[in-house]
């Protein structure tokens, strides 16, 4: 008898159900964008958008979310602060990065904070979707340039 590879399970989990995702991002243009691409897509729910680190932490405990869509550049709480914050809930979450930058500084902090992803936000598109699928089936996804992606 042989056994199904877990990332077949984490596939299939994925396939059968509406990933839940909360977005935190300060910048209201960028939140009304991402919105509009989210909606039209059947497997994606927005559970909850916050502006701000803070305002996540302070109602994380009221909702259950697959996926957190974190803008790492935030005034106060920015998004490398909040995922450590996150993590001493004793949360597992699976975090995806948002930038507006395309160089990969931010990396290796980005992988000890938690977070799995990373997407640039100039180019949410089918990308985005991508990332999110590879990270909600336990894989990691950032520029193939850094470590993170070995």
């Amino acid at each position: 008898m042989h056994d199904t590879p877990r990332t077949l399970i984490d596939v299939n989990t994925v396939m059968n159900h509406i990933i839940q995702i909360i977005i935190v991002d300060d910048s209201q243009i960028f939140l009304e964008g991402i919105q509009e691409f989210l909606r039209r897509d059947q497997d994606f729910n927005i559970a909850a958008i916050f502006q701000s680190g803070a305002d996540l932490l302070n109602n994380i405990d009221d909702f259950d979310p697959d996926l957190i869509l974190l803008d790492i550049e935030m005034p106060g709480l920015n998004g490398i602060e909040t995922a450590h914050q996150l993590s001493r809930f004793g949360l597992e979450l699976k975090l995806i990065a948002l930038t507006l930058y395309s160089d990969n500084q931010y990396i290796d902090k980005l992988v000890e904070a938690g977070f799995r992803g990373i997407a640039n936000k100039n180019e949410i598109s089918e990308q985005l979707r991508s990332i999110m699928f590879r990270v909600m089936q336990g894989g990691l996804s950032f520029p193939e340039t850094s470590r993170a992606s070995e």
